[in-house]
């Protein structure tokens, strides 16, 4: 198997990490990749806010903590559960040695092409980090996609320093794995495909 399809199929979701730091030219390249996905009309639409700091971190978390509370309470969770698990969280993304936050920029648009401008953004956005989360797997890295920001846009955005354009879709954990991570068995591609001829 070449190397291409090697990183594809060997890539897995790790939510155990080293404190092994990341280096800086490993990072480099990744982000490279990253802004080298297609986008809908060349738009490029993406900016990633990178996190290497602790004190970034625990600043993020602690804003993103209470919000992510109130949401798992809102889903009906007890108060002393969403809190135990909000904690958690702060403690492992805190623990991670890099973090990604993409965000996809909005444009202003008619209204009638509001909705499929948003799509299309959001879908170039979503194959840089794609791109991404492979060109980690092939730097011999490990990575997570989480979908926090969704929960708390606001907190993620105030956070970098952007604008009511920006739209956070993604919190990349990045790193080195502590343990192997759990293969997760998809579905066979028979059942996700139709061919007409």
């Amino acid at each position: 198997m070449d190397d291409f399809y090697k990183t594809v199929f060997s890539r897995r979701s790790c939510r155990s990490f080293d404190v092994k730091p990341v280096p800086e030219d490993k990072l480099l390249r990744i982000l490279e990749a990253a802004n080298a996905a297609p986008s809908a009309h060349n738009a490029q639409p993406w900016h990633f806010c990178v996190i290497t700091g602790e004190d970034g971190k625990r600043k993020l978390f602690e804003s993103a903590g209470g919000a992510y509370t109130s949401d798992l309470m809102y889903a009906d969770m007890p108060e002393d559960e969403a809190r135990r698990r909000a904690d958690e969280s702060k403690r492992f993304f805190c623990s991670v040695p890099v973090l990604v936050i993409v965000f996809v920029e909005h444009i202003s648009c008619a209204p009638d092409k509001r909705d499929i401008e948003r799509a299309l953004r959001v879908e170039s956005a979503a194959a840089a980090t794609a791109q991404l989360l492979l060109a980690a797997e092939h730097e011999g890295l490990n990575a997570c996609w989480y979908c926090m920001p969704h929960y708390c846009p606001n907190v993620f955005r105030d956070f970098a320093g952007l604008g009511e354009a920006f739209e956070p879709i993604a919190l990349i954990a990045l790193g080195y794995a502590d343990k192997e991570p759990k293969r997760r068995e998809k579905r066979p591609l028979l059942e996700k495909v139709s061919v007409i001829r």
